[in-house]
Order: structure tokens, then C-alpha cells, then sequence
């Protein structure tokens, strides 16, 4: 059984990384100088999926929610009976999926919503 601790590392080094990435793609000179606008697409054209529809608005939301993942946004980890990565708490983990399918998020408690997916 794996330690539910590496994989908790790993998930948070990953919420740092989406984290810095989206602070340094909302930054507004990325917009303002041209040069660096077309640098920043080129290399995001490269790891996000966008269609004919995205627009530089849209794209700028994206990179304001990407930041935010590292700051005062809320992370939740999928709820977890154990300390094994691979054993959800099938009870708490689908009242977290029914809030964000019924785009209910202001009612996700925090023993639903924590870093590591266990209990507090």
C-alpha cells in the first residue's frame, strides 16, 4: 500500500507549480508589451487546450485562476477513508462531488475540504 504522504507532497508541490505558473501568465505586461504577449502564447499553446473561441479575456481568467490555486482559493483534496491514497471515504467524498455538480460550493464544510484529504 503506498504512503498517502508522498502523494500528498505531490499534489501540493503541483498546486505550488500551477500556482507560480499562473502568477507569472497574469501578469499585465504579458498583455501590455507585445513581445512578451506573443512569447507567453507560443509556449502556452503548448500545454493548454484552447479553441478558435478563446479570447485574450478568456485566456487572462485562466491565468488569474491558476494563481489563485496557491493563494486565498480553496484546495480540497478527494476525501479519504485511510491513509491510502487509493481508498476514498465514499461518504464524504460524494456530498464534495454533489456540491461542485450542483455548483453548490459555498456549502462544502471543512471536514469535506481539506489539503489531505483526511479528516480534521
Amino acid at each position: 500500500m503506498p504512503l498517502v504522504r508522498s502523494d500528498l507532497d505531490r499534489v501540493q508541490n503541483q498546486r505550488e507549480v500551477v500556482s507560480a505558473v499562473g502568477s507569472k501568465a497574469a501578469n499585465p505586461l504579458n498583455v501590455l508589451l507585445p513581445w512578451r504577449y506573443v512569447r507567453l502564447n507560443v509556449a502556452a499553446t503548448s500545454f493548454i487546450a484552447v479553441d478558435e473561441e478563446t479570447n485574450v479575456v478568456e485566456a487572462a481568467r485562466m491565468g488569474l485562476a491558476l494563481r489563485a490555486i496557491g493563494g486565498g482559493a480553496r484546495n480540497c483534496t478527494v476525501p479519504l477513508a485511510d491513509s491510502s491514497a487509493e481508498s476514498w471515504d465514499e461518504t464524504r467524498s460524494s456530498a464534495l462531488f454533489e456540491a461542485i455538480a450542483t455548483d453548490e460550493t459555498d456549502t462544502i464544510t471543512d471536514d469535506l475540504c481539506t489539503a489531505t484529504g483526511l479528516e480534521p
